[in-house]
């Protein structure tokens, strides 16, 4: 095969982008869904940010990239975006054990559209803690009432 030019920009998949980077035949560039303005964005309003539509990967493949590059920043933008996102899918959710209809209504437009953001993990996320929800509630049904009872120790002399 022929070489390309130096300084020749072509688009790979990742997988083989991070080997070149890795053998030091080629430097990756700062894709764009990672660039200045994302991590902005992560930085001071992550619940808006329509991640699922850039990635439904994005925060995996954008550690790998933070890595390659020693992006160290990006890193920090990524997990704190993460945790935040996963904060409101939890409060989304609601407590355990108590169904939350209002968070969901059409009225709060942010709690209705979130839901379409989630990337991949962020999803298993809201899924599980939904399907946790349904277990709960159908361990609790089993029981038919909540009565307590004296216990019979109570009832015992004491020993002097």
């Amino acid at each position: 095969g022929k070489d390309l030019p130096a300084g020749t920009k072509v688009q790979v998949p990742f997988w083989l982008a991070q080997s070149l980077v890795r053998r030091n035949t080629a430097t990756l560039e700062l894709p764009t869904i990672y660039g200045a303005a994302a991590q902005e964005d992560l930085r001071h309003d992550p619940i808006v940010c329509r991640l699922g539509d850039k990635s439904h990967y994005y925060y995996e493949v954008g550690l790998r990239v933070a890595h390659l590059l020693k992006e160290n920043q990006l890193a920090e933008d990524l997990f704190g975006g993460l945790q935040k996102r996963a904060a409101e899918i939890v409060q989304l959710l609601g407590n355990l054990g108590v169904m939350s209809t209002m968070q969901m209504s059409t009225l709060n437009q942010a709690t209705a559209v979130f839901p379409c953001t989630l990337t991949r993990v962020e999803q298993d996320m809201y899924i599980g803690g939904r399907e946790a929800e349904s277990h709960f509630k159908q361990w609790t049904d089993r029981f038919g009432s909540y009565k307590m009872k004296a216990s019979h120790l109570i009832d015992a002399p004491s020993a002097k």
